[in-house]
């Protein structure tokens, strides 16, 4: 998102100063090492929770000015002072705060702006606590093995070394103004200031990926962290606050992942794909592809790698699409190669069209082909080329069409399937087929009769794109 913020970073006793631009890499902060917090030195007064917002607060929000605080705490510590905080001018306005001066919390600095420009404040709060080896998943490795060894669980306990090791979580309080939107929803107020909150946790994380290449820090998004999020809501300029509460970013089955375990049909469906994964197989290389995409977008928050994964799914399954019917119409490998010298969005329009019919055109949004490339191939170029980050409606965008041209492509290829069964059923398999109520005819008697002696498609396929 382009923005024309202004950072600022602050450490008690050390003064206020710009962050040191990225254009200044031999600059080195000689701050101190981080404090590190233990909850136990926490001694404020617990607040009384509530599952709903405080009554005394409905009565005077949205009517009175309110801040929004929330206590999100990372899925992976970050080396931040202990205490440090970060002003995040943001570029939409707030009537309330033009010409006034607040300070969002203890220990961070006073808001003015003339403009009355919004902000996100973020303050770290570095908590020790000890590395723990014992961990669920070591406690159900170790029934399993009682399950086959009979080892008892309090001898392994006492075999277990102490990791003597402490680590530290890091916590970020959040403060943004907690703005009424038309409805004037309290939720959906505080829904998007959680949001404006995650945006600018995201600003420092990517900094911090940037200046120090950590390898295991995360984006935040709604499901990467815990699924409840403590908040509290007080007013700007007085110390009232308004009790705890407690918000829910996402459904819980998300993030704690609870998979069904295989049916038959699932089982049968893994088998063929494990059995074709010896092999090398383009569709499984483009379902990899898909599985990233939406992996880096609802995960990690990578809105950038889900845009650039779903560009390449993408494009495997086009190449390996029409590659496979060349293959299958008898062309050489090298006459099909010719093809790839033009763009992706020409031979759209040109070798797919004539072979599968349909609206193959790229230059309207009506179009199937034209969302994938205006949402997908358009927004991965801004990336790849030109640094940009998508926005989530962005990163939505481009997987939805995604998964567009893949249900397309298929469609298509079922309405020439007889010209190209084995394309066909290598993509779609019976269970598309069935599923369109196209698995009879010359296409069932060609999989169950006619190519039962053929050698493997995929190694013949294969070598004929070794051919070249």
């Amino acid at each position: 998102m382009q923005r024309d913020s202004r950072f600022f970073w602050r450490r008690r006793g050390f003064g206020r100063r710009r962050l040191a631009s990225v254009d200044e890499p031999g600059r080195t902060m000689t701050e101190p090492q981080p404090v590190i917090l233990s909850t136990d030195d926490v001694k404020a007064a617990p607040r009384p929770y509530s599952g709903e917002p405080d009554a005394a607060l409905l009565e005077r929000w949205p009517s009175e000015p309110m801040l929004a605080v929330f206590f999100i705490g990372l899925t992976t510590p970050i080396g931040f002072p202990h205490a440090s905080t970060w002003m995040m001018e943001r570029p939409e306005t707030v009537e309330w705060l033009k010409g006034t001066a607040h300070s969002p919390a203890e220990g961070m600095s006073y808001v003015f702006s003339e403009r009355g420009a919004n902000y996100v404040s973020l303050k770290v709060w570095q908590a020790k606590q000890p590395v723990i080896l014992r961990t669920p998943t070591m406690e159900a490795t170790l029934r399993v093995v009682k399950a086959v060894l009979g080892t008892p669980e309090r001898e392994a306990a006492q075999n277990e070394p102490p990791s003597g090791l402490d680590t530290f979580t890091t916590v970020m309080e959040a403060v943004t103004p907690l703005i009424a939107g038309r409805d004037q929803v309290f939720h959906a107020a505080l829904s998007d200031s959680f949001d404006r909150v995650v945006d600018e946790i995201n600003t420092l994380v990517r900094a911090h990926m940037i200046t120090t290449g950590d390898a295991y820090a995360r984006f935040v998004t709604r499901w990467s962290i815990h699924p409840i999020v403590p908040y509290t809501v007080r007013q700007p300029f007085s110390a009232a606050w308004f009790g705890l509460g407690m918000f829910y970013p996402s459904d819980f089955p998300r993030v704690f992942h609870n998979p069904q375990i295989y049916d038959e049909d699932t089982l049968n469906r893994f088998s063929v794909v494990l059995s074709r994964q010896r092999q090398v197989d383009p569709f499984g290389s483009f379902l990899e592809w898909s599985r990233t995409a939406r992996h880096a977008y609802t995960v990690d928050g990578d809105n950038a790698l889900a845009v650039i994964a779903a560009h390449t799914a993408g494009e495997v399954l086009f190449d390996a699409v029409l590659l496979m019917m060349a293959w299958e119409e008898g062309l050489t490998a090298s006459s099909a190669q010719a093809w790839f010298e033009d763009g992706l969005a020409k031979r759209l329009r040109t070798h797919y069209s004539s072979r599968l019919g349909g609206n193959w055109d790229t230059t309207v949004e009506s179009t199937t082909a034209g969302r994938w490339v205006i949402h997908v191939s358009h927004i991965r170029n801004r990336a790849v080329h030109a640094g940009y980050r998508p926005s989530d409606v962005e990163t939505q965008r481009a997987i939805d069409a995604l998964y567009e041209i893949e249900l397309f492509l298929k469609d298509r290829l079922v309405q020439v399937r007889t010209k190209y069964p084995r394309t066909t059923l290598l993509l779609l398999g019976k269970p598309g087929l069935e599923k369109r109520g196209m698995y009879r005819g010359k296409i069932k008697r060609f999989a169950e009769v006619e190519s039962v002696s053929e050698p493997g498609w995929l190694s013949t396929y294969q070598s004929w794109i070794g051919s070249a």
